[in-house]
């Protein structure tokens, strides 16, 4: 009877204690698309996009992506905020592959060569579900751009290439712990 009891109650204990690793990787979307693209200033190395719109399992927040293709590095900041002003999900993430895709475009008469598709390797640091213990997870961003060509005045007139985020995604290859 003893031993029945013992059995119950660690099959109770084992089914209402969580498990440590979550079972499922964390669902971020990016926000940007062909209709609405993100843009994300003037092109320049490393390639630079800060503000780009995503959800993080519903939540809207931002990720701002500073790749060195050249030398596949760089880091990307995740920062999503509850309605209340509390963090949601505030994560950096290592660099640790870049492949950029790069073709010709064509904006009027001007024509160059630019990234128009890339896939960043990233590697979670810290905590970023903010539950108190150091994480492990990878992900891979994969980004599209298109371009718009423009020149501004001032003290010196310069004229300079645009990149636009568009149609993207975030797929994360562990579950955060």
């Amino acid at each position: 009877m003893i031993r029945k009891l013992a059995l119950a109650l660690l099959a109770l204990a084992l089914y209402i204690i969580p498990t440590h690793a979550q079972d499922t990787p964390l669902a971020i979307t990016i926000n940007s698309s062909t209709s609405s693209p993100h843009s994300c200033g003037r092109v320049s190395y490393p390639l630079y996009c800060y503000g780009i719109p995503i959800s993080v399992n519903g939540t809207a927040g931002t990720v701002w992506l500073d790749a060195y293709y050249q030398s596949n590095s760089g880091f990307a900041l995740f920062n999503v905020q509850n309605s209340d002003g509390t963090y949601a999900f505030l994560s950096t993430a290592n660099i640790t592959g870049v492949t950029p895709v790069f073709s010709t475009v064509t904006f009027g008469t001007h024509t160059s060569m630019q990234i128009t598709s890339i896939q960043v390797a990233l590697s979670f640091i810290g905590d970023p579900d903010g539950d108190g213990d150091d994480d492990s997870s990878t992900a891979v961003v994969s980004l599209k751009f298109t371009y718009s060509y423009g020149c501004s005045g001032g003290r010196v007139y310069s004229c300079f290439w645009v990149r636009h985020a568009t149609d993207g995604s975030i797929i994360t290859s562990a579950a955060l712990n």
